[in-house]
């Protein structure tokens, strides 16, 4: 991570043009950019490819519900001005057999893949005592609260904090051990709970959060999710008031093959992330998601991502058979014709970019984070509508 002197200015200027701009509806195309151009706004589109001003911070915490007999471990992302070394991706276990798993499946899996470093700093001390604008992610199927921590990072380095809680059951450890929970919308509704949960965890002022330093901003709150994650987060969004934004990875929000969240209800602006080349969920879910995108509440903003699979956003890609998909090697959904799957590196890069531009556009009213978005300067081969 870069050092960066004078922090608070630095940020001060950042953040110091306010105001959502009127952006003109887009469909296009772009690839690689930088941060010159504009959306014909007049605004320059900063490029959120580019590290924030912050070092990262990390630490986990474990929570219980008591009332529904659930326990897990929630993991936190936010912004430090603190020195330190980065922490090893193998600090993310919380246990002896979670360590061991990691260390079995990391130098196995292919190169270039998962993701095999962090840039955060565990337990460093949070950046001053205002409370952050804070985004709750929920992790796919059968993966972990740290699947997206390059999103998360990216986030945390401008000035957001992330909270990712595991969902019990439905970990790469519990999947494992052999005991995997279903996707059904009972469990759909399991995940929504632990979700709310931790979001009042996250605000209670006697909890573990705050004994960590950490303080929140109700008014500037968002929620994200992938795969499986994305109808969790949409659903949060709907169910937890105060949400101002919601983003889906990879999968619908509204599907009829997964009762539970309406778009309908979610009159929130929304940021959809469709990998092209997502065999996983099937060009029949993708469809859903150009739905959704086309039934949200304005701004909505979708993001095709060429020659992408299911986890190529994701840290996890890779790390295990079930999450190849992405990963080196495929072949087209329409013709099965052979391919490669876009550099994993560059796909997260990309999703951290446009996740970060998103929640900076809606959470702190920052319009160049809008520019960002209409202009679309991304790494890889994209389609961007926006309504």
């Amino acid at each position: 991570m870069k050092k960066w002197g004078h922090l608070s200015l630095m940020f001060s200027l950042f953040l110091g043009v306010c105001g959502c701009a009127d952006a003109a509806n887009s469909n296009g195309s772009g690839s690689g950019g930088g941060s010159g151009s504009s959306d014909g706004s007049g605004i320059v589109a900063f490029d959120f490819a580019a590290p924030g001003p912050f070092r990262v911070g990390v630490r986990s915490l474990p929570l219980s519900d008591a009332t529904r007999s659930r326990s897990w471990t929630a993991e936190v992302w936010y912004p430090t001005v603190a020195e330190g070394s980065a922490s090893a991706v193998l600090d993310f276990a919380t246990n002896a057999e979670e360590r061991t798993l990691l260390e079995q499946l990391y130098p196995a899996s292919p190169e270039g893949c998962a993701t095999g470093s962090t840039q955060a700093i565990r337990d460093a001390a949070p950046a001053g005592s205002s409370p952050l604008p804070v985004i709750f992610f929920s992790h796919c199927h059968g993966c972990t609260r740290f699947e997206l921590f390059t999103v998360a990072e990216q986030l945390a380095s401008y000035g957001f904090a992330v909270v990712a809680p595991d969902h019990a059951g439905n970990t790469l450890f519990a999947h494992r051990s052999g005991t995997p929970a279903p996707i059904n919308a009972a469990f759909l509704d399991t995940r929504v709970e632990d979700m709310l949960f931790t979001a009042a965890a996250a605000f209670d002022e006697a909890g573990p959060f705050a004994a960590s330093g950490l303080r929140f901003d109700a008014a500037r709150m968002g929620v994200m999710g992938h795969s499986f994650g994305a109808a969790t987060a949409a659903w949060t969004g709907e169910r937890l008031p105060g949400v101002k934004a919601v983003v889906a990875l990879a999968a619908p929000m509204e599907s009829p093959l997964l009762p539970g969240p309406t778009m309908a209800a979610l009159s929130l602006p929304t940021l959809f992330l469709l990998a092209r080349e997502d065999n996983s969920i099937t060009e029949l879910s993708n469809r859903f998601i150009r739905n959704n995108h086309a039934a949200a509440a304005s701004p909505s903003w979708l993001v095709e991502l060429a020659d992408a699979g299911h986890w190529s956003p994701s840290d996890l890609c890779g790390l295990t058979a079930e999450f190849a998909a992405g990963c080196g090697d495929g072949r087209r959904m329409t013709g099965r014709a052979p391919f490669t799957y876009v550099e994993n590196g560059a796909a997260r890069r990309t999703t951290a970019a446009l996740v970060t531009a998103f929640f900076a556009s809606v959470l702190s009213e920052e319009a160049r984070g809008v520019a960002y978005l209409n202009a679309g300067l991304f790494d890889i081969e994209t389609t961007l509508s926006k309504r």
